[in-house]
């Protein structure tokens, strides 16, 4: 990602060097492309803190709610087959020394496949939580990234960063954030 984020950063900088001493350029407000190069000159960097939009949507409250209330179900039920465990385990290290080694096998194999349904149960409900998020907050993210990359071509943006990514922004950098978030129809 880094590496990404500095080779875009470079070309930027190649572009605008070669734009200022480049004597044949007509400077304007559109971006224009030249032959030798095919990198804008005149490049508009913009960022948008999308989290923060995101978290204004209504719908995001109503998904958070849905998922603790799902999870909590899941986990209900995960914290008594650890607990049967636990029961299961306790009553096999009290009693084995007075069992033959028939009976302790059995009970050993039965601890195992205990542990084996825990395990299989936890790994199904975190896939579970898992798709339900993607499913409940697919058609939003859809919504915020259609709003996202209108408002970038209205403002005109050649390039947008997430305001989580960047280590340094200038005056220059346009913050997209408050447009998205009228484009959306929300109050900050």
């Amino acid at each position: 990602m880094k590496t990404c984020i500095m080779t875009v950063l470079a070309l930027l900088v190649a572009a605008t060097l070669q734009a200022t001493t480049d004597s044949t350029t007509v400077t304007t407000t559109e971006p224009t492309v030249t032959a030798a190069q095919g990198l804008p000159q005149i490049v508009r960097i913009g960022y948008i803190a999308r989290d923060s939009v995101l978290k204004l949507m209504p719908e995001t409250e109503r998904i958070g709610r849905e998922l603790t209330s799902l999870e909590q179900e899941y986990k209900e039920e995960y914290d008594v087959m650890v607990r049967n465990y636990n029961k299961k385990v306790k009553a096999y290290i009290e009693k084995d020394r007075n069992l033959n080694e028939t009976i302790r096998l059995a009970h050993q194999a039965e601890i195992t496949e205990m542990e084996k349904r825990i395990q299989k149960y936890r790994e199904s409900y975190l896939k579970a939580l898992e798709q339900y998020r993607a499913e409940a907050y697919g058609p939003l993210n859809e919504r915020l990234d259609n709003a996202i990359r209108q408002t970038a071509e209205e403002q005109e943006i050649t390039i947008l960063f997430d305001a989580s990514t960047p280590l340094y922004t200038s005056a220059d950098c346009i913050d997209l954030t408050p447009y998205v978030i009228s484009a959306l129809g929300l109050k900050p």
